[in-house]
């Protein structure tokens, strides 16, 4: 029943998002099939033609360069852009949850608490203005944070080589996602 009811509490929050069709801002400039594909490798100098006249997409962008790659592959899949969003909507959210799921799981916090907490990590004004306003790569790097957190904290506390490679390796996510937040960390 807790499931359930978070579940619906967070698809009420979100319904605009997954109606069909863009309904909230997006800054995940590349709508058009042609420039997710011009946009799958990485390159030095390339006018695409959608840019404002001030360089703003003559000039690469290393942070950009992941979600290029995601939104270049389903294009070449033939997905639209449309379904593009909301999968890696999708994928933010359940990262999110699932990350504040097991950092609250770590402090032996009980099941409904998790949910609450979990619920409200993804349902706080900072990642609802993230979401809603388009930033999706900072709020999936703001939804690492989580996991980045609980392996920091397995790797102090037990010191195995294992959890550090599991903190570097979310750290490296992280770094991909967007290098800004890294230095939050």
């Amino acid at each position: 029943m807790n499931r359930l009811l978070t579940i619906c509490l967070i698809l009420i929050v979100f319904y605009i998002f997954w109606i069909p069709g863009f309904r909230v801002s997006s800054d995940l400039h590349v709508g058009d099939r042609s420039i997710q594909l011009v946009n799958l490798f990485p390159w030095t100098w390339k006018e695409v033609g959608v840019a404002d006249g001030l360089g703003e997409y003559n000039t690469p962008s290393l942070w950009s360069l992941p979600m290029h790659v995601f939104f270049g592959i389903f294009a070449l899949l033939g997905i639209t852009s449309d379904i593009q969003t909301k999968l890696f909507g999708l994928i933010i959210l359940l990262l999110g949850y699932l990350g504040m799921w097991r950092l609250l799981r770590y402090y032996k916090i009980g099941e409904v608490a998790r949910s609450i907490g979990s619920t409200f990590f993804i349902l706080n004004s900072f990642f609802l203005l993230l979401f809603d306003g388009g930033q999706l790569s900072i709020a999936l790097a703001y939804s690492c944070i989580p996991h980045i957190l609980f392996y920091f904290f397995k790797s102090i506390e037990n010191g195995k080589i294992n959890e550090k490679l599991k903190l570097t390796f979310w750290i490296i996510l992280l770094s991909t996602f967007d290098i800004r937040i890294v230095y939050l960390i």
